[in-house]
C-alpha cells in the first residue's frame, strides 16, 4: 500500500515538472532560434514545448481533483509540491549554469527534426551574476508557482469550498501572466530580436536563474508552512 502510493505521489511530481518545463523549454527555444538565425521556426517549436505543459496540467489537475475528493491528508499533498519546487529550482539551475549545452541539444533536435541545416553558431558560457538576480522574474514566477498550487492546498483544508477555492487559483496566474507579457517578455524579445548574440544568453542564464530562485524560494516556504502545520498545537 505504502509503494503504490509512493508512486502516485512521484507520478505528481513528475507531471508538476512536466507542466512548469514547458515555460522553460519556451524561451530555451525562443533564444536559440534567434542565434541560430530562424526565428520563424520560433511559433511551431514554442507550440511543440507547451504541449509538454498542457500534458503535465491535465494529468495534475485529474490527480489532485481525485485526491481532494477522497480525502487526501493536507501534509502529504504539500510535501509533494515542495519535492516538486525544489527539483524545479535544480533543473533551471542547470538550465542557466549550462547553457551551451541546452543549446547543443536543441540546435541538434532542430536540424533533425525539420531536416534543415542552421548556422553554426558560436557557443558562449553567459556571464551570471549570482548575486544579482532579476527579482521580478524570480517575484513572477513564484506567483505563477503558487497560484497553480496554494489552491488545492486550501481546498484541502476546506473541503466545503473546494470548489470555489480551485477557482483562485485562475485571478494568481491571470495577474503573473499580465505582468509577464506586458514588462517581463517584452523586455526579453526586443533583446532576441537584436543582432549581438552574446546579450541574449547573458539575459537568458539570468532568466532562467532568476526562476530557479523563485522555485526554491516556494519550495521553502512550502515547507516551513507545512513544518508549521506539523508541529502546532
Amino acid at each position: 500500500m505504502h509503494l503504490i502510493e509512493s508512486s502516485v505521489f512521484l507520478l505528481l511530481v513528475l507531471m508538476l515538472l512536466c507542466t512548469f518545463i514547458g515555460g522553460l523549454l519556451e524561451f530555451a527555444v525562443k533564444v536559440t532560434t534567434s542565434v541560430l538565425g530562424v526565428p520563424n521556426l520560433s511559433t511551431h517549436l514554442v507550440s511543440l514545448s507547451l504541449l509538454f505543459n498542457r500534458l503535465g496540467a491535465a494529468v495534475v489537475l485529474l490527480m489532485v481533483g481525485y485526491f481532494l475528493d477522497t480525502g487526501l491528508d493536507s501534509i502529504k499533498l504539500i510535501g509533494s509540491y515542495v519535492v516538486f519546487c525544489f527539483l524545479l529550482a535544480l533543473i533551471y539551475f542547470y538550465a542557466a549554469f549550462y547553457v551551451p549545452r541546452t543549446f547543443f541539444v536543441l540546435r541538434g533536435f532542430i536540424q533533425k527534426y525539420y531536416q534543415i541545416n542552421v548556422n553554426n553558431a558560436q557557443e558562449y558560457q553567459p556571464r551570471l551574476n549570482i548575486y544579482r538576480p532579476t527579482l521580478d522574474v524570480m517575484i513572477i514566477f513564484l506567483l505563477s508557482i503558487f497560484g497553480f498550487l496554494l489552491p488545492s492546498v486550501a481546498a484541502s483544508f476546506f473541503p466545503n469550498y473546494r470548489a470555489t477555492l480551485l477557482q483562485t487559483g485562475f485571478v494568481l496566474n491571470s495577474v503573473a501572466t499580465l505582468y509577464s507579457t506586458f514588462r517581463i517578455e517584452k523586455r526579453l524579445a526586443l533583446i532576441f530580436n537584436a543582432d549581438d548574440n552574446i546579450p541574449k544568453w547573458d539575459v537568458y542564464a539570468a532568466f532562467l536563474y532568476s526562476r530557479g530562485l523563485g522555485a526554491l524560494l516556494g519550495s521553502l516556504l512550502l515547507f516551513l508552512y507545512a513544518f508549521w502545520i506539523w508541529f502546532s498545537p
